[in-house]
């Protein structure tokens, strides 16, 4: 008896061996045709991953979020958007479990983006990162999402870096050359030390700042090129104001020198004045004061005036000549004490006209190098000008026949009824307790909701037995139920009842009663109008569809 059921059990095992060897063969196919395309930050992309749009003007998507597999982002920008396709640098996108009504401040932005890069495994329920790509900049950018838990409500911030557009690009400069004027002189040496620098950085930037929050923007300072940049621009201008405090100094020498010569000349007129003997000294003593009274012209620098300009060195220039045409016209003979004032007067307008030129050629170099400094401050600064905005999206599909069928699949399977020596075929329906997306790939580290499901479903074969059991249903038709665990994609083994009619032991008595056998069953998922008339009669299958 024995050996006569093990014989009848291995001639049962035979197509479930077949069985599993289709489906195997068939997973293998399915591999093969959705090879991974892309590795993205834990998102795995293949051939066959589903696209969604974004939908700029509502914030949203345009369609729902597949869930349970890695998904592709598509963003496209349009002269119409916000944004304009050529005026994008860099998108990136934050992405979690979590609803937010607006964009949310640049603290809360910074915290997203710490607990993204510290969340490289991907885990959900906590920020990741997305980076955008795109062929070029005619191209939309799209984004490689890792799998999405089903039914959640989501929040993705993208992050724009765009160009600046002309006149934010011109204030920014501004503002730059203005605080880089407003520096004082450092005394006694030229150099800065780091934290002078970072002072300076720190005004340049809350400066910015400010600006860009006026125009809805965040200005996103990235590592340390900005400081080193501006510490460079500094040293450059250290070194011009270096050169403009030095020739400060033989400006002044030159300038006491004349004040000297122009008070020893005053002194010499009024002694002059007493030895008056002749009309002709008169006319010497009227150039005297005449050259005397010009003294306030000559004296007039750059270190007294700040509105001084070359135009008023050329004035300078004039007033200086006028003084040396005057001195030629003195004639004094004998006179030692007037020929040695002439002379030092004389090298005292050289003097101070070499050393005013010096000077405005140092500082038009200052001026000069503070604006192109600004400019290649302010432009540092603008790569890292940076733009949010929150996108909402969901995985909760609204459309209730489509929500169903995550939970509910159809399989095609094999039971075997070891008490009653036989192996029926019957089709089944698995009710999953959580949405099941069927295109993911199962894995031994797969959630158990997406394993686990019921099985109700319809043997097909008879198992009658004269006197002892009929079919529960006409045309050879029984009720399964029972438990599924998927170990493949769309392969899973399940066990339960197969539920028959039990004929009463007593003929007299018509009035039977249902019973349940055990079963074990391999299995796996159909489209059902594939196989019904393959698999059925056309009397069954009428029955099954309704159309009888």
């Amino acid at each position: 008896m024995l050996l006569q059921y093990l014989k009848c059990s291995v001639r049962f095992c035979i197509p479930l061996i077949l069985l599993t060897s289709f489906q195997v063969c068939a997973q293998t196919v399915i591999t093969e045709k959705t090879k991974i395309k892309k590795v993205t930050t834990g998102a795995v992309v293949t051939g066959s991953s589903e696209e969604v749009e974004v939908d700029l003007g509502q914030r949203g998507f345009k369609t729902f979020l597949p869930f349970d597999t890695p998904l592709r982002i598509k963003l496209t920008l349009t002269d119409k958007t916000f944004i304009k396709k050529d005026e994008a640098l860099s998108v990136n996108a934050y992405y979690n479990k979590i609803s937010l009504a607006g964009t949310p401040s640049i603290d809360y932005i910074k915290t997203i983006i710490s607990e993204a890069a510290a969340n490289r495994k991907g885990v959900n329920y906590q920020w990741r990162k997305a980076e955008g790509t795109r062929g070029g900049p005619e191209d939309p950018f799209h984004f490689s999402i890792g799998k999405l838990p089903p039914n959640r409500d989501f929040t993705f911030i993208l992050e724009i870096e765009r160009k600046l557009k002309p006149g934010e690009t011109t204030k920014l400069r501004e503002i730059a050359g203005e605080k880089l004027k407003s520096l004082k002189d450092k005394k006694g040496t030229f150099g800065f030390s780091i934290k002078e620098v970072d002072s300076i950085t720190g005004m340049l930037k809350d400066s910015i700042t400010r600006y860009m929050a006026s125009k809805d923007l965040i200005a996103n300072f990235k590592d340390n090129r900005d400081s080193e940049t501006i510490k460079d621009s500094l040293q450059i201008l250290l070194s011009l104001k270096e050169g403009t405090v030095i020739s400060t100094d033989p400006l002044t020498r030159a300038k006491a020198l004349l004040v000297d010569n122009f008070n020893s000349l005053n002194a010499f007129v009024k002694k002059y004045a007493k030895s008056i003997d002749g009309k002709d000294k008169k006319g010497d003593l009227a150039l005297l004061g005449r050259l005397a009274a010009m003294k306030s012209i000559e004296l007039k620098t750059p270190l007294v005036d700040t509105a001084f300009t070359r135009a008023d060195m050329a004035k300078q220039k004039l007033s200086f000549d006028t003084v040396r045409i005057i001195l030629k016209q003195m004639k004094l003979p004998g006179n030692k004490e007037f020929g040695s004032i002439k002379a030092n007067i004389t090298d005292a307008l050289e003097a101070i006209g070499i050393q005013t030129e010096n000077y405005l050629n140092n500082v038009d170099k200052a001026k000069a190098a503070t604006t192109a400094n600004a400019r290649k401050i302010a432009d540092t600064f603008a790569q890292g000008i940076i733009m949010y905005m929150t996108v909402s999206g969901t995985s909760f599909n609204p459309d209730f026949v489509t929500r169903a069928n995550t939970y509910i699949s159809a399989d095609l399977g094999l039971a075997l009824i070891p008490s009653a020596g036989k192996m029926v075929p019957y089709l089944g329906t698995n009710i999953y307790f959580r949405p099941v997306n069927r295109n993911e790939k199962i894995t031994w580290s797969s959630n158990m909701g997406k394993r686990v499901s019921l099985l109700v479903g319809l043997s097909v074969g008879s198992i009658a037995k004269p006197n002892y059991r009929d079919d529960l249903l006409a045309n050879s038709f029984n009720l399964i139920t029972g438990v599924g665990f998927r170990v493949a994609s769309f392969v899973r083994f399940n066990g339960g009842y197969l539920w028959y009619t039990k004929v009463n032991e007593n003929p007299l008595n018509t009035n039977n009663s249902i019973a349940g056998k055990p079963f074990v069953s391999l299995s796996f998922d159909i489209d059902v109008r594939t196989v019904f008339n393959g698999l059925f009669t056309a009397g069954q299958t009428k029955i099954l569809t309704g159309k009888e």
